[in-house]
Order: C-alpha cells, then structure tokens, then sequence
C-alpha cells in the first residue's frame, strides 16, 4: 500500500504545469469527491523556495477527509453520507462505464468492453476490482470480495463504502454504487500517475544542503507535532532558519526599507506608466477617427481640384470667347456710332425688359410648380371620393332593387284582390308599372341625365302608391257602407235570420276575414314605403357627410404644405451650423496633435527613466 497520498483541488498548483506534476486531472474536473485541497508541508514548502506560503484564516480548507491534518490516510472515518454524483441515470453510466473500459484496456491487462459492463456478473467485478487493488497493493488476492474490498475502500479513504450485503451479488439494484467506487479507484490511479517522483528534489548535487536540512526537519517535526495551524507552521519554520543562519537583522530591516522605497517608487511609476497609456490609447483612438476623417477630406479635396480644373479651362475657353465677342462689339459700336446710333440707351431699354420677363417668367414657374402640387393633391382627393362614391353607387343600386321588387311585389298582390271593382281598376294601363333599367353609375351621364329618370320613377312609385291607398281606401268605405245595410236588413229581418242562421253567420264570417286580409295588406305596403324613404334620407346624409370629409382633407393638405415649408428652413440652418463646426473642429485637431506630441514624448521619458533605474 502507497503509505501516503494527498490530493488538492481548488487551490492553484503549487508546481508548474510544464514539469507534467500535480496539475489538474481529470480526478479534479470530473470526479467532485476529490476536490480537495492537498495542505502537505512538504509541498507548500517546495512550491515557495523552502518557505511556506502564508494563508488568510479566510481560506477554507474543503476536503472529503473528516480529520483536518490531512497527512495520513484512514485514521478517522468520513462524515459525508451522500454521494452527489448522478449514479443512478443511465446516461451518466454508459458514458463513465465508456471512459473506464478506455482506461482498463490502456492500464490493465484485463481487456473488456462496454456491453460486458451493463451490468457485469460477479465473477467480472472481481476480476476488475483485484486488478485495480493491485495498483496499491500487488500482491492482493480476492479470496472474499465482501470483507477484502470494504477493507481496502477504507484504507483509500473511499467516503462511501456500501454495506458487504452489496458485494455478495451484482445486479441493477446495487450496480450503481459498485460503478461509484470503481470510478474512485480509477480517478485514485490516474491521479497518482499524474504526480512527478522527482517532485522534490529534481538533482543529486545540492547546492546548499543546509537548507534542505532545515526543510526535512521542518517536514519531521510537523508530523510529530500534527500541527494544523498555517501560522503556526510558518512561525515555527521561520524560527528555525533564524536560528540555524546567523544574519545581522538591522542590516536586513534597512535593506528591507530601501527595497521597499524602492518598490513602492516603480510601483508609482507603474501606475502613472498605465494611466499614461490609458490615456494614449483614448488618444490613439481619437487619432484615429481624425486620420480617417482626414484621409475622407483628402479625396473630397482631390475630386475639388479635379472639378476646378476643369471649370478653370472652361473658363479660360470662356473669356477667349468673351474677347471675341467683345471685339465684334467694338466693331459694331463703331458702325452703330458712325451711323449715329446710340446702342447704350438700347441695351438698357432690352436689359430692362429682359429683366421684367425674366421676373414674369418665375413667378409663373412658382405657380405652374402650385398648380401641378393642386393637382396631385386633388387627383389623390378624386381617387378617395371616387372609392367613396363608387361605395354610395353600390349601395344606392342594392336599394333601388330593392324597391322596384317590392313596387312589383305591392302591384301584384293590387291584382290578386277578389273585389270585381279593384281588378278593374288594378287591369287599367295607367296601373301596369315597370321601373326603367338605369343604375347608378361614377359617369357624369349616368349622374346628370339618369338621375332625372330615377326621380321620375320614384316619383311615379309614390303615385302610383297614393293612388292605390285611395283604391283601398274607397274599397273599405264601399265594405263599410255594405255593412251599416247589412246591419239594417239584420235588424228588418231578424226573424228570417233566425231561421237561416247558419247560412248568415257563415256569410258575415267571410266578410270579416276578407276585410282583415285587405287592411293586413294596406299595413304592410305602408311600412315598406317608409322603410324605403327612410334610406333614401341616410343616403342624402352621407352624401353630404363625404363633402364634408373633403373640405377637412383640403384643410389638412394645407397644413401639411406649411408644415413642409417651415422643415425645410429647419434643414437648411443645419446645414449651415454643420459647416460652421467644420470650420471651428480644425484648430481643435491642430491642438490635439500637438497634445498627443507632447504626450508621446512624456512617455518616453519615462520609460528611459526606469530603465536607467533597472540599469543602476
């Protein structure tokens, strides 16, 4: 058995990764069981030069071992009950049982696969089990695995030893911690091929052996002492190199004062050394913006000259011409002046009325530029009333339907009266009505010739209906008038009735039922005619309501223009404040590179000022 091993977990390692020593393993980044911190006084004393390293009582020392020396193993038992990892999920296990048959057919002779372990039989978990003891203990035999195994799990600090009922079978119930305490073994195994043996002392010549005798009776007493106090420790192993090196301590305390002095001076520098380059780098990046704003003036200044260029030989072409024409000028003025002719007071008469036409001709390019943004403007207002008023034509053709249906409807049921007189009147031509076909349509004939001919047939419709209110009207005066005699002849020949009763109780039961029918009839044809006039008052209203609409939307339109007006001079004063800032932020650049100049030298003096201190 190894008779000593510690492990460390979330400390920093106390030896260099490229020496391939106690860095971290996969024990530390996947197994949690041994994220520990290894608190050895041997190693705290290697990893600092010979002198340990002082601790805060802050640090925690985190550890799956219940004692706190933690220098030997299986002396108290662990406290820990509950093993965190997730044994019992199957994911979990397929990929751990796939990692452990990487690992025992790299380590150990004993070749196996992932099917065998799902569960494995008993007689494979013993096989596996021995030839991961051997690592510890070569000469281990399993004789019988349930008081063999608890025994060397204990003595490995193992913090979740099962009962020895769980090694007498290997089933799905109990595979799960049997997997667990495999997993350890291996984590143990690979951790411990991790350490470097020549850890501690990497050479055979010894430089200073005194020292190294210091630390081996440090490391002696330590373990004797079982302390567990970090400060404690760090007295005792400074009082021991005092009193094993005769040094002279004013001397050291002044050297000690001047090194701190002359610490805390680079220290200053230091700090003045990144606030200098914090400072830079805002520069740098504010340079930066400027050289490419600069480097964007640059072609902008380019394309300028080109474009001058060029307007220069054009000009220069002009004022040949220019010359030319004054000349032939010359030449005419004389002719005009040899003939008398004054042709100043000419120029200035056609000057001046070139410039009246000139203003004339603006004002009407202002007012052909209103007149086309009127028209744009009211044609968008046409197409918005043209959908309006193709809406008010559909609705206005669904009604006009409507009534000639039911004009035809009231007609109809005229003629299908009983009464000899109404179907005589009712078969007159003036009484055979049909609507004419003119449906509304968005056409100014359709608007202005068809609408008189609607109006001539609803004028007719009401007509005609007036006149068969009057139809029905003597009709029920007539049957009103045959009644009252009716009644007279019943009061006359009472005793007749009596006698045919039956006859003319059954005669007056027509009549009744005949004069309900008529005025049930006259009711509804009522209420359909005002139903009808009803519609043709909502169609006048939004009829008007639209006109309305239009006049708002004018009124908005010209709010927008003025609106329009009023951004655009907006715009161009920000354009000018623009090119102001512009002109301002030049002298602003000049000064700002003369500051990173000065700054640039600044820090260069100070570095030449620390190196000449390094130097001395």
């Amino acid at each position: 058995m190894n008779p000593r091993f510690e492990c460390r977990s979330d400390s920093k390692p106390r030896v260099s990764q490229n020496r391939n020593t106690y860095g971290r393993t996969s024990l530390q980044n996947e197994n949690p069981l041994f994220k520990s911190r290894r608190s050895s006084s041997a190693d705290r004393a290697r990893s600092s030069g010979g002198i340990p390293k002082p601790r805060s009582h802050s640090e925690e020392r985190k550890s799956l071992l219940c004692n706190a020396r933690r220098s030997s193993i299986g002396l108290n038992e662990c406290k820990i009950q509950k093993d965190p990892r997730p044994l019992s999920d199957k994911g979990y296990q397929r990929k751990k049982v796939q990692e452990f048959v990487e690992f025992m057919n790299d380590y150990s002779k004993y070749q196996t696969t992932v099917s065998k372990l799902m569960p494995p039989s008993k007689k494979d978990f013993e096989i596996i089990f021995q030839s991961l003891a051997n690592f510890f203990e070569p000469d281990f035999v399993v004789k019988r695995i349930e008081e063999d195994a608890p025994r060397i799990l204990k003595s490995l600090r193992y913090p979740f030893i099962p009962a020895k009922s769980a090694f007498l079978y290997v089933a799905r119930t109990n595979w799960p911690t049997l997997l667990g305490l495999l997993l350890y073994l291996m984590d143990l195994i690979k951790y411990i091929n991790c350490i470097d043996p020549d850890m501690f002392f990497q050479s055979v010549v010894v430089e200073k052996p005194y020292e190294y005798a210091i630390l081996l009776k440090y490391i002696i007493n330590s373990y004797k002492q079982q302390l567990d106090d970090e400060e404690k420790e760090v007295e005792v192993f400074t009082m021991m190199i005092k009193n094993s090196i005769p040094y002279n301590i004013e001397e050291l305390r002044e050297k000690n004062k001047e090194l701190k002095a002359a610490l805390n001076e680079v220290q200053m520098e230091m700090d003045i050394m990144q606030e200098l380059k914090s400072a830079s780098a805002g520069h740098d990046e504010v340079m930066k913006q400027y050289e490419d704003y600069f480097s964007k003036m640059r072609e902008h200044q380019k394309k300028r000259k080109t474009k001058i260029e060029k307007l220069s030989k054009q000009l220069s072409e002009k004022e040949a011409t220019l010359n030319e024409l004054q000349n032939i000028l010359a030449q005419k003025q004389a002719a005009y002046d040899a003939q008398g002719f004054d042709g100043k007071k000419q120029m200035c008469y056609f000057e001046s009325q070139k410039k009246e036409l000139m203003e004339k001709l603006q004002s009407k390019r202002t007012a052909v530029k209103k007149l086309t943004s009127d028209c744009h403007d009211a044609e968008i207002q046409y197409n918005k009333t043209y959908d309006e008023g193709s809406s008010v034509c559909d609705t206005f053709n669904e009604l006009y339907t409507k009534v000639s249906e039911k004009a035809a409807g009231t007609f109809d049921a005229l003629k299908n009266i009983n009464d000899p007189t109404v179907k005589n009147m009712c078969s007159n031509m003036c009484y055979a009505f049909e609507l004419p076909d003119c449906k509304m349509d968005l056409t100014q004939r359709s608007i202005l010739q068809l609408g008189n001919e609607r109006k001539r047939a609803l004028s007719e419709i009401k007509q005609k209906f007036d006149s068969a209110t009057l139809i029905l009207n003597s009709f029920a005066s007539k049957q009103n008038e045959n009644l009252q005699e009716i009644l007279m002849r019943k009061s006359e020949l009472a005793v007749k009735i009596k006698v045919a009763s039956s006859q003319e109780t059954k005669k007056e039961h027509d009549l009744h039922t005949e004069k309900k029918q008529v005025l049930s009839e006259v009711k509804t044809y009522e209420t359909q005619c005002e139903e009808l006039l009803k519609k043709l008052d909502e169609v006048r209203k939004e009829t008007s309501e639209v006109k309305k609409n239009n006049i708002a939307l004018k009124e908005e339109y010209e709010e927008l223009a003025t609106l329009r007006k009023s951004k655009e001079k907006m715009l161009e004063n920000y354009l000018e404040k623009q090119k102001q800032m512009v002109v301002r932020h030049a002298a602003d650049i000049k000064a700002l590179k003369e500051s990173v100049k000065n700054a640039a030298n600044e820090i260069s003096d100070v570095i030449s000022k620390t190196l000449e201190i390094k130097e001395e």
